[in-house]
C-alpha cells in the first residue's frame, strides 16, 4: 500500500472522527440544555428532531465507509462496496451499542447521586430544625443509622483535648467512651481531605465521618456497617457538616436563652430588692442650729449593700450611720433592714458610748446568724452646742473634711479606728472627737462612689470628689449632694454595671 494511499485513508478517517465527535458533542450539549430546562421548569424532553446530530452522524458513517472502501483496494468492486457498507453499518452499530451502555450506566449513576443529594438535603433540613444540642445529636445519629442501614452510630464531640461520647444509638455502655486528641483514629479523621469520611476495619467495617464546619475538627461519627458507595460517603460528609453548623447554632441559642433567663432573674431580684429597700426608714431631717446637712442615695443596677441613716436624738444631737454590707441584692437589702432596726433601737441607749453601740449591734447580728459577714461602718454623734462630732470608724471609707483657712483649703480624713462590725478579734474601738469650724465640709461617702469607673476603666477618685466639693461649697448641702452624685454618674457614662452610691454631707 503506497504512502499516498495511506495518507488518503488517514484523511478520510480523520474526517469521520471529526464528524462523529461533533455529533456526540452536539448531542451532549442538547442533552445538557434539555436537562437544565427539565430541572428548572419541570417540563418534558423537547420533541425536536436532532437534525444536526443526525446529519453529522450520517456524514461520519459515510466517511467510515469511504475509509473501509479505500482499505479494500485491490479487490473486486462489489466486494469493496459490500465491505464498505457492512463495515460502516457494523461500526455504527458498535458505537451506538457502546454509547447506549455508557448512557444507561451514567443515567443510573446520576440518578443514584441525585437521590443521595436529595436525601442529604432533606436530612440537613431536619437537623437544622433542631434548636437544642441534644436534639441535633440525636437527629444526626438516627439519620445516619436509618439512611445507611447501619447497626450502630456513635457521635464523639471535642471537649478540651479529647473527644467524648455525645450520643450512641444503641444506648449501651461500652469502651471506648472517649478518644484523646492525638489518638490514631482522631488523627486520621483530622487528616482526611475536605472533611471526607473513610472506611476502616475494626471488628468489621466502620465508617468515620468528621463533624466540622471549618478548619477545626469539632468531632466525628463512628458508623458500624457497610460497605458504602461514594454517594453514601458524600451523604455522611454532608451530615457531618450540617451537624457541626447546627450544634454551633444550637449552642448560641442555648447561651442566648441562658442570658435571657439570667437577665430575667436579675430583673426580678432587682425589683424585689428595691421593694425591700422601700421599707427602710428614711433618714430624719431635723433642724439643727448652725448645721446644714443632706443625704443622697443613687441606686445602681446592683442595688443593696450601701446604707445611710440620720437619727434625731435628744438635745438636737444627730446620730449618723454609713455602712457598707458585703454583696448586693435581696439578701443584702434584708440584712440592711435588720441592721437599721438594731442601730435605731440602740442609738438612744448608747449615743454616749459608741464602742458599746458597736458591740451590742454585733452581738445581736451574730446571735441571729453566726455566719454574718463583717460590715464596714461609720458611726457618729454630732452635738451642735459644741460643734463636736464624736465618731468611730469601723473599716468604712474615711470621711473627707474640707476646711478653709488663711493659707487655703486643707483636706483631712477621719481614719479607721475600730475593727469591722461582726469581725473576729478583741481590738477595742477607738473613739475620736472632731470640732467642726464654720465653713467646714464633711463628706461621708461609700467606697463605690469614689471607685466609680468610666468606659476606660478609670476611677472617679478622691481628687475629683474633693474638687467637686470645693467648687460647690457655696451651695446648700441639699444641692451639693446631688451635684456630687451626678458628677460621678457623668464620669461613669452609659452601659456599665454599678452598685449603689451613697453620701452624707455636713456643712457648718
Amino acid at each position: 500500500m503506497s504512502e499516498t494511499h495511506l495518507w488518503t485513508i488517514g484523511g478520510w478517517f480523520a474526517l469521520a472522527l471529526l464528524c462523529g465527535g461533533l455529533a456526540l458533542w452536539f448531542h451532549l450539549v442538547r442533552h445538557g440544555v434539555r436537562l437544565g430546562l427539565q430541572v428548572r421548569y419541570s417540563g418534558d424532553d423537547s420533541p425536536d428532531l436532532p437534525v444536526t446530530e443526525l446529519l453529522l452522524a450520517s456524514v461520519a458513517t459515510i466517511l467510515t465507509g469511504v475509509v473501509l472502501y479505500e482499505i479494500a483496494r485491490g479487490h473486486d468492486q462489489e466486494l469493496r462496496l459490500i465491505w464498505a457498507s457492512a463495515g460502516a453499518a457494523l461500526v455504527l452499530a458498535a458505537v451506538y451499542w457502546t454509547w447506549s451502555i455508557v448512557r444507561e450506566f451514567s443515567q443510573q449513576e446520576s440518578e443514584e447521586q441525585r437521590e443521595w443529594r436529595r436525601t442529604a438535603a432533606e436530612t440537613g433540613r431536619q437537623i437544622r430544625q433542631c434548636l437544642e444540642e441534644s436534639e441535633v445529636r440525636a437527629a444526626a445519629c438516627q439519620a445516619l443509622k436509618q439512611r445507611l442501614a447501619a447497626s450502630d452510630v456513635r457521635l464523639f464531640l471535642r471537649e478540651g483535648q479529647s473527644f467524648k461520647i455525645a450520643y450512641d444509638t444503641t444506648g449501651r455502655e461500652r469502651e471506648p467512651r472517649s478518644y484523646s486528641y492525638d489518638a490514631p483514629l482522631a488523627a486520621l479523621v483530622r487528616e482526611t481531605p475536605a472533611g471526607m469520611p473513610f472506611v476502616f476495619h475494626d471488628n468489621g467495617l466502620r465508617l468515620a465521618a468528621p463533624v466540622t464546619a471549618g478548619l477545626a475538627l469539632d468531632g466525628f461519627f463512628l458508623v458500624s456497617g457497610g460497605p458504602y458507595s461514594l454517594p453514601q460517603l458524600r451523604f455522611a460528609a454532608s451530615v457531618g457538616h450540617e451537624t457541626a453548623r447546627a450544634l454551633e447554632l444550637a449552642g448560641e441559642i442555648g447561651k442566648e436563652a441562658e442570658r435571657r433567663a439570667a437577665a430575667k432573674v436579675d430583673r426580678r431580684e432587682k425589683e424585689h430588692t428595691l421593694r425591700a429597700l422601700d421599707h427602710l426608714v428614711a433618714p430624719d431631717s431635723p433642724m439643727v442650729a448652725g448645721l446644714d446637712f443632706a443625704t443622697g442615695v443613687w441606686r445602681g443596677d446592683r442595688p443593696g449593700g450601701q446604707f445611710i441613716d440620720v437619727l434625731a436624738l435628744p438635745r438636737e444631737t444627730l446620730g449618723i450611720v454609713l455602712a457598707e454590707l458585703p454583696g448586693y441584692g435581696l439578701d443584702s437589702a434584708v440584712r440592711m433592714s435588720r441592721l437599721q432596726t438594731l442601730l435605731r433601737s440602740r442609738f438612744w441607749a448608747y449615743a454616749e458610748d459608741l464602742p458599746e453601740l458597736l458591740q451590742s449591734t454585733s452581738r445581736a447580728l451574730l446571735a441571729a446568724n453566726p455566719a454574718t459577714a463583717p460590715i464596714r461602718i461609720f458611726l457618729a454623734c454630732y452635738r451642735p452646742a459644741s460643734r463636736t462630732l464624736t465618731y468611730v470608724n469601723a473599716g468604712a471609707m474615711p470621711p473627707i473634711l474640707v476646711r478653709r483657712g488663711g493659707e487655703g483649703a486643707q483636706v483631712l480624713r477621719l481614719s479607721v479606728s475600730a475593727p469591722l462590725l461582726c469581725a473576729d478579734g478583741d481590738t477595742p474601738a477607738q473613739v475620736a472627737d472632731l470640732v467642726l469650724e464654720p465653713g467646714d465640709l464633711l463628706a461621708m461617702v461609700s467606697t463605690p462612689l469614689v471607685e466609680t469607673l468610666n468606659l476606660q476603666g478609670e476611677a472617679w477618685g478622691e481628687t475629683r470628689l474633693i474638687e467637686t466639693l470645693m467648687n460647690g461649697e457655696a451651695q446648700p448641702a441639699a444641692d451639693l449632694v446631688p451635684l456630687v452624685l451626678h458628677a460621678a454618674d457623668v464620669h461613669a457614662g452609659q452601659g456599665l454595671s454599678a452598685p449603689d452610691r451613697v453620701m452624707i454631707l455636713l456643712k457648718t
